[in-house]
């Protein structure tokens, strides 16, 4: 698990710290690594801002995976025809293939994520090193029933979440919500 400290909005300097991050996994032999939530960017809402990044991202994630042969796990934001965007959460194979993308099905609404980002609407699954898994991206931790899909599909779900230290008091309603 990457938990890197993300340069908000330069996608460009975090690119180049992600590869440190995975040539180290890799030569510790670790068969996956992944990211968090809008891994390269920063969670924002400025996404025409940070969606245009979107393509180099998801490329060098790709050349990354099959240079360092290493399953990788990463967020990205794509930009919709009406202004919103899209919380990704892509997982590559070790050949760089696309393995599942998950669209974030839960914007976090008490944060006023909902008014930038709109919704996925569906669980999808995939394979890494024969491991069956799913992942659902931050607030979705709070409702029970795509967990039950994704587990009935698989043996690992991730569950990557970028929480700024402004939204901090964000991630202690979720947890009292939870609790």
């Amino acid at each position: 698990i990457a938990q890197t400290r993300i340069a908000f909005e330069k996608p460009l300097d975090n690119l180049a710290l992600a590869e440190s991050w995975i040539g180290r996994a890799a030569g510790e032999r670790c068969d996956c690594i992944v990211f968090p939530e809008m891994s390269f960017t920063g969670f924002s809402m400025h996404v025409s801002q940070i969606a245009p990044y979107s393509p180099e991202i998801r490329q060098k994630m790709m050349q990354l995976a099959q240079q360092y042969r290493i399953a990788i796990g990463f967020g990205w934001v794509s930009e919709e025809l009406d202004g919103k965007g899209k919380n990704h959460y892509t997982l590559l194979d070790s050949t760089g293939e696309t393995v599942l993308d998950y669209v974030k099905i839960h914007p976090f609404s008490y944060g006023d994520e909902d008014q930038f980002y709109d919704s996925g609407d569906k669980i999808v699954s995939g394979s890494v090193c024969g491991i069956p898994v799913s992942t659902l991206i931050c607030y979705d931790l709070r409702f029970p029933e795509v967990f039950r899909l994704a587990a009935r599909r698989s043996s690992l779900v991730f569950v990557p979440a970028n929480w700024l230290e402004q939204r901090s008091s964000h991630w202690q309603t979720l947890l009292r919500a939870r609790a």
